[in-house]
């Protein structure tokens, strides 16, 4: 299974929408495997993606995808990696 996190934070209205718009775009079996990662809780993070967030990361694939972004492309992401 992919790791899908979410990086941005709390007070974030953009990280908001890019959550639901991921979560309208995955299936089923991979609902509860988004992750949404506070930035501001990790020092690396924070300073790796302050200027991007939000930003959707698929792992093992080192795949980024950053806002901002639709449904249709975030399936499009993950049916090109063989995730979806």
């Amino acid at each position: 299974m992919p790791q899908l996190t979410l990086y941005g934070t709390s007070a974030c209205h953009l990280c908001e929408d890019a959550e639901q718009i991921i979560r309208a775009a995955l299936p089923t079996k991979l609902a509860n495997q988004l992750i949404v990662q506070d930035i501001t809780d990790h020092e690396e993070l924070y300073n790796q993606y302050q200027l991007t967030i939000p930003v959707l990361s698929i792992q093992p694939n080192n795949i980024e995808l950053h806002w901002p972004f639709t449904v249709n492309q975030v399936i499009e992401l993950l049916i090109q990696h063989g995730i979806k």
